[in-house]
């Protein structure tokens, strides 16, 4: 039987680093636009919506093809809420007003906007290919870390026997794009199954929006993506 794929996008007004961060123009277009395009790319994905406490950003979002059935209220809108909460309160809207309920729920940020179709198709098939409660999308990473100890001096903490690159171990970093998990996972209110796979996302799309900075290698990366 064909499951049920729902795509959530939370993107909330309020962003203390960039000002309307969601809301700003990278290559032209409103970050909120990426995430929407991504998912309405998806044939597999059944519904996509935005959770939104913000009204100007509900409007551009309606634009871009997603749906707003509810403004996400004002308490799931600040700083410290976690995204677990934001999904949650999604789902239940959506049971408690429509009777729909998702078998899969892909998690998507406007923060991550240079995740290609190609890169979240292989991360949806990975999902309904195997038995995952969850899946994340990483970035090899071959760096040495290091440990602050009590005597504020730091003692290697990875790998525990320094090696050159070549032969090192690679830890794997969450890129942060998106996530995909069973339904029953964000029920839980977590956002990990207990069998959880994973995607290594290319270099050129790993980015996490969170301030200027990062703004800025976005707007590098989207350049060198069109030029491909």
């Amino acid at each position: 039987m064909k499951k049920k794929i729902l795509a959530i996008i939370p993107a909330r007004g309020g962003s203390k680093a960039i000002p309307n961060k969601n809301l700003k123009k990278l290559a032209g277009k409103p970050l909120i636009y990426y995430p929407i395009k991504l998912a309405k790319s998806i044939e597999t994905i059944d519904r996509v919506i935005v959770s939104t406490e913000d009204k100007k950003i509900a409007e551009l979002a309606k634009e871009f093809g997603a749906e707003i059935p509810f403004l996400r209220p004002q308490r799931l809108a600040q700083d410290k809420v976690e995204t677990i909460l934001v999904l949650k309160h999604c789902l239940d809207q959506l049971q408690q007003k429509e009777a729909y309920v998702p078998d899969i729920v892909i998690l998507l940020y406007a923060t991550g906007p240079l995740i290609s179709q190609e890169t979240l198709s292989r991360a949806l098939n990975l999902f309904l290919n195997n038995k995952y409660l969850s899946l994340v999308p990483v970035i090899e990473d071959h760096g040495h870390y290091w440990q602050k100890d009590k005597n504020n001096t730091i003692k290697m903490f990875f790998p525990l026997e320094r090696k050159n690159r070549q032969s090192a171990d690679k830890l794997l970093r969450e890129s942060g794009g998106f996530y995909i998990f069973d339904r029953k996972v964000v029920e839980n209110f977590s956002l990990y199954g207990k069998n959880t796979g994973y995607i290594i996302v290319p270099k050129i799309e790993d980015i996490d929006i969170d301030d200027i900075i990062d703004f800025q290698v976005a707007e590098v990366k989207s350049r060198l993506i069109n030029k491909k």
